[in-house]
């Protein structure tokens, strides 16, 4: 038994099969640009709070220190009880 369809229903069939394909497509170009947007404002928001924020990373310096002040450091931080200088595991 075979199926039978004018040429006006086929033609009709093919337009809106098209046109669901085209609204598809602009729907996925759409939600692309729009989460690519909030991506990029999400940044721009995590910057504009950095710059408002103080952290300690802010004040960080970096300074030279010989190794016997070193060992004291770590001597007094872990209350380490044995002579300066000694291998410190």
């Amino acid at each position: 038994m075979k199926c039978i369809q004018s040429e006006e229903d086929l033609s009709v069939k093919k337009f809106f099969a098209n046109f669901y394909i085209t609204l598809g497509f602009l729907s996925m170009i759409f939600f692309n640009e729009l989460f690519t947007i909030k991506i990029n404002q999400n940044e721009i928001d995590y910057k504009q709070w950095d710059n408002k924020t103080v952290t300690l990373n802010d004040f960080t310096v970096e300074y030279r220190i010989k190794h016997k002040t070193w060992l004291e450091f770590f001597a007094v931080k872990h209350n380490y009880k044995g002579k300066l200088g000694e291998r410190l595991t």
